[in-house]
């Protein structure tokens, strides 16, 4: 047993004396950028360092290793075989092993990207062409993808100065994720009104087309009703007719008055699309406003369109002379669209 030892160390000794090296495997770093989308084409890098041993030629091999397949595209780089150009259609995490061969030894590196949506900012409310009150309470809502601040401007000349009305931190656990704002309506009237929202470094926005904000002064609702003129006549209410605050056109158990006062539309039994009526939310102290501000329990059904609804029967046209045949027919159309058959809740 002692002289095989001694061989193996006698062996080992005269290698080194005549200078020989044993092969080492290819040293592999790859490496590529920090941010990545779908849709866009990236490249992925990498670094290989060898001795040479056996020979100079190298083979490179690119693989997937974790992530859908289905959803990466990969195309080589001719001339370059340490580069890849790759392209995703959908987010999530992926990681790719490049493994370099140099005939007896291996060397491998993986790098692991996290593919996300693009940034962006969709508002929501207003779109434009609303008419709003001085001091009403609106709310300003939007949807986001991949940011969490967003910061809220008001301009009354149609953009040519701005000021700031909150920087706000999204709390809304959803996908994507979104946002409301309850704004109180300045007294600035003008026709020129817009809402934009930006995101913290300010590289995405978003901005309403125009929108009225009426004073709430004297003169703006003609018949006393509480409800002004311009609020009425938007939601296909008579601004001449006062019995009209006490009616639940939509049955959602809130008057139109009420509805005015929660910022709530008179025609749509859910307006915030919850599932749960207005009404239902406002007594119980939730918000009507907010989808995700629900009363416990399940939603219950909404209530079917009634035959002859104030003189609005389902595929018949509405009756009347003058503004009044227009103001009975927006008010029936309005009314219509509270009762649209979303048996699921949805608003479509």
């Amino acid at each position: 047993m002692g002289k095989p030892t001694c061989f193996f160390i006698i062996v080992g000794l005269v290698c080194a004396a005549n200078g020989f090296a044993a092969n080492q495997a290819p040293a592999v770093t790859v490496y590529s950028n920090s941010y990545w989308e779908p849709g866009v084409v990236y490249t992925i890098h990498s670094t290989v360092t060898d001795d040479g041993l056996p020979s100079s030629d190298l083979v490179y091999t690119w693989s997937l290793v974790s992530g859908d397949s289905q959803n990466v595209t990969i195309e080589t780089i001719p001339d370059f075989p340490g580069v890849i150009a790759v392209t995703f259609s959908q987010p999530g995490e992926y990681t790719f092993r490049l493994t370099v061969d140099d005939g007896e030894l291996q060397g491998s590196d993986e790098i692991t990207l996290s593919v996300t949506r693009p940034l962006s900012i969709d508002l929501m409310s207003p779109i434009g062409g609303e008419t709003l009150i001085a001091g009403q309470i609106f709310h300003i809502q939007w949807s986001t993808a991949d940011t969490d601040n967003v910061y809220i401007f008001f301009s009354s000349d149609n953009g040519a100065t701005w000021s700031g009305l909150a920087d706000y931190m999204l709390v809304w656990d959803t996908d994507p994720d979104w946002g409301d704002y309850a704004w109180t309506v300045p007294d600035t009237p003008s026709t020129q009104c817009l809402i934009g929202l930006t995101d913290f470094w300010g590289s995405v926005e978003t901005i309403s087309a125009p929108f009225e904000i009426l004073t709430s002064g004297t003169g703006s609702d003609t018949d006393g009703d509480g409800m002004p003129n311009a609020w009425e006549t938007a939601h296909g209410l008579d601004p001449n007719n006062a019995g009209d605050a006490g009616a639940d056109g939509d049955r959602d158990d809130l008057t139109n008055l009420q509805e005015f006062l929660h910022s709530t539309d008179p025609n749509e039994w859910d307006t915030d699309g919850d599932g749960f009526p207005d009404g239902a939310e406002v007594s119980a102290g939730y918000d009507p406003n907010d989808p995700l501000d629900t009363p416990p329990g399940e939603p219950p059904d909404r209530p079917p369109v009634p035959d002859d609804w104030f003189g609005c029967t389902p595929g018949a046209p509405a009756g009347g002379h003058g503004s009044l045949a227009l103001l009975a027919l927006l008010g029936c159309a309005a009314m219509l669209r509270g009762y649209s058959g979303d048996t699921d809740h949805n608003r479509r």
